[in-house]
């Protein structure tokens, strides 16, 4: 064989063997370029350990390495056991070789048992492409049988010894933090071990949030001296809004230089221009102008407290101990139990009362009741939150009285005629005109006739419009002002619609009013092939999306802190509540009338640890329509009080209070220790026109005025 023809037979190997070696070259760089292309998205919680029965909040690191311009936003689908649950979507984002962290707040997410896991799916919508990333985020959080309490030390990362503002004899940096814990003070901690831990989480000042809604993470705050100092005055304002909403603060008030740092410990204390409490020294240390037996003071800035201290404390002094308990919250005589025989008194259940817990955490938790003899009917979950059957009560008084089925006669009259159309009418009628086989026609075409009517008159009959109806909680400070306002809304949506709200620096969520037993407490309702979406920066600036059935009842919670602007200021004169602390029941019940008398058209309740005085304001007239008002004013104002004091067992049978959550459980909303002779709640019940109402609620202890 010639070399020509070798030639010409090894021409087509060689062709094919270069276009599959240029295939394959083409395939690699596509691999390449598409692995670089991809943007890259990590979510981390944004706090070390999560808050049980809290809001989840998630820092979301975006990074994108190509030079070209990458535009659109993260989108993150959240799952429990493979059901979707909530989305939250970013803002708009643009990267170029860059990256970017993006902070996400979702309602709380109900984990029944351990062996159930939160996933998270994450997405880049971009304007031309949508990247997926391929792998499941699995996230830390916290099942609901059990009570997670955080406790944050705000000091700075280049502080490496323990805290100088406390004595104890433990060599450990943060030794003192573990032993101001709730377990510390459990007196048998392997018996509810499994149920109920604290957490000490440490944060240099620069990663405190300067929004008080984003220290829901939070049971309690430490700020030592170290971190004082390195607070600027938004996160400084942040912490004091939250404290008077709700919250627990321990502050050391040894060295405040800033003038930032000084109003904030007089804000905490109560401190006003017209009447000083303290003045601070050239080094920053706070000193009462009043003589103070012990180095700290216990005070109740709105409804929080605070815990502030002028000198180095021992922490082993018994006195420190339990007002660091009253900071706690703890009931009062649990703290008597406590620091005398060292246990825990929890009341006991009834036989029913058992059976229906037992049977409740069965089917919430899978804890089978019916365990080995020796084994007590409740003592899986003694710690586990429970439904609020008093939200039930308030979310059949939202239902608006115009909210109502079409009237018997009409739907009778409206099916008769529509039987007499296919029946008789049809029958005869298109047999005397020998036109039966019509009957094809004519009978489907008046079914759709008659159901067109009967939908027009349930329009009619139900309105074109959307229905909103509102009751509003309000927490006041002791001038008037209004430190946190629980919004909690019905509304009935004229038709099926997916409806948008505008939200700023506050927080919303569904909730179920779910009272069964068998189905657990209350809960996020997020039933539905439409989950509620988050799109923005929440709780900042953002669009809450949900889809809305028609005329069926879709409860939810909106919760603010800080002074409000949206909720009228009650003129009535709050200094003159501190007098009836004193004062006998014939005198509290005669200032009562007097201050509700400065509200026309109100109802005011005034509850202490033995009894509970009812008010009502001038009425500017007198007919049925007024009393009927007030009798929902009475109505409102007990319901309220009923949360507002929740009931003595499980965690509520050793706290009276937690921080606030702004959970779809409502337990934050408890204020009152019912078993504390030195506590008294004074609750004020205003209506408008549209059937809204507005509850002032102001908690009073006695022993701090």
């Amino acid at each position: 064989m010639t070399v020509h023809k070798r030639r010409l037979l090894l021409q087509p190997i060689m062709r094919l063997a270069g276009g599959m070696l240029a295939v394959i070259v083409c395939l690699c760089c596509a691999a390449t370029v598409s692995a670089q292309s991809t943007p890259q998205i990590v979510i981390s919680p944004r706090y070390e350990s999560p808050r049980s029965q809290a809001p989840l909040q998630l820092d979301v690191f975006v990074r994108w390495n190509d030079q070209k311009v990458l535009e659109g936003r993260v989108r993150l689908d959240f799952y429990v056991d493979q059901t979707k649950v909530y989305t939250w979507v970013s803002r708009d984002v643009a990267l170029s070789a860059s990256e970017v962290t993006l902070s996400a707040m979702t309602p709380e997410v109900l984990l029944e048992s351990d062996a159930s896991i939160l996933n998270v799916k994450a997405f880049f919508e971009g304007e031309k492409q949508t990247y997926e990333i391929p792998d499941e985020i699995n996230v830390q959080y916290w099942t609901d049988s059990k009570r997670i309490l955080t406790l944050g030390v705000v000091i700075p990362d280049r502080s490496s010894v323990s805290s100088a503002d406390f004595e104890t004899e433990q060599s450990d940096r943060m030794a003192w933090a573990t032993r101001l814990t709730l377990d510390e003070f459990m007196p048998d901690r392997t018996q509810h071990s499994s149920q109920l831990s604290s957490r000490v989480m440490r944060f240099d000042p620069s990663r405190m949030p300067s929004l008080s809604l984003e220290l829901v993470a939070f049971d309690l705050l430490i700020i030592p001296s170290d971190g004082l100092q390195g607070l600027l005055p938004p996160q400084l304002n942040a912490i004091a809004e939250w404290c008077e909403a709700g919250g627990a603060v321990c502050a050391v008030g040894t060295r405040a230089v800033s003038p930032a740092s000084q109003e904030f410990l007089k804000r905490l204390l109560g401190s006003r221009p017209e009447a000083p409490l303290v003045r601070f020294e050239k080094d920053g240390k706070i000193v009462p102008l009043t003589e103070q037996p012990l180095p700290w003071k216990l005070t109740s800035p709105g409804v929080g407290r605070a815990l502030v201290t002028f000198g180095v404390v021992n922490l082993s002094d018994s006195r420190w101990q339990i007002d660091f308990l009253r900071l706690w919250r703890l009931r009062h005589h649990q703290i008597d139990s406590v620091m005398t025989t060292k246990t825990w008194k929890f009341p006991g259940l009834t036989a029913e009362e058992a059976y229906r817990e037992a049977y409740r955490q069965h089917r919430t938790y899978g804890y089978n009741p019916y365990q080995p003899t020796g084994m007590p009917a409740v003592s899986a979950f003694p710690l586990a939150p429970e439904p609020n059957r008093e939200l039930a009560q308030v979310n059949s008084w939202l239902i608006p009285e115009k909210i109502d089925a079409l009237p018997l006669k009409t739907v009778v009259i409206l099916l008769s005629a529509c039987l007499l159309a296919i029946g008789p009418v049809d029958y005869f009628l298109l047999g005397w005109l020998k036109r039966r086989r019509w009957t094809w026609v004519i009978f489907p075409s008046v079914a759709l006739a008659f159901s067109f009517l009967a939908i027009l008159l349930a329009r009619a009959h139900l309105t074109s419009t959307d229905i909103r109806r509102e009751l509003v909680l309000a927490d006041v400070a002791a001038d008037g002002r209004c430190v946190r306002a629980t919004h909690c809304e019905q509304l009935f949506s004229a038709s099926q619609k997916i409806m948008t709200d505008e939200m700023k620096n506050a927080f919303v969520l569904l909730y179920d009013d779910r009272q069964d037993y068998d189905l657990g407490r209350n809960i996020p309702s997020t039933t539905g092939a439409v989950v509620p979406l988050y799109v923005g920066q929440s709780p900042r600036s953002y669009q809450w999306q949900r889809l809305c059935r028609q005329w069926s009842a879709q409860n939810s919670r909106r919760t603010t802190m800080g002074e409000s602007t949206e909720l009228p200021v009650l003129p009535i004169a709050w200094d003159r509540l501190h007098s009836l602390t004193t004062a006998t029941e014939a005198e509290r019940a005669q200032g009562l009338r007097e201050i509700c008398n400065q509200v026309p058209n109100s109802a005011a309740l005034l509850c202490t640890a033995t009894h509970a005085v009812k008010a009502l304001g001038q009425s500017t007239a007198d007919d049925p329509e007024v009393e009927e008002r007030n009798a929902r004013l009475i109505s409102i104002l007990e319901k309220v009080l009923e949360i507002s004091q929740e009931r003595t067992r499980g965690l509520f049978g050793i706290v009276s209070q937690i921080s606030p959550n702004c959970a779809g459980s409502f337990e934050d909303l408890a204020l009152q220790d019912a078993t504390d002779p030195g506590q008294m709640l004074y609750l004020h019940a205003v209506e408008d026109e549209d059937g809204n109402c507005i509850v002032y609620r102001r908690l009073i202890r006695t022993d701090e005025l």
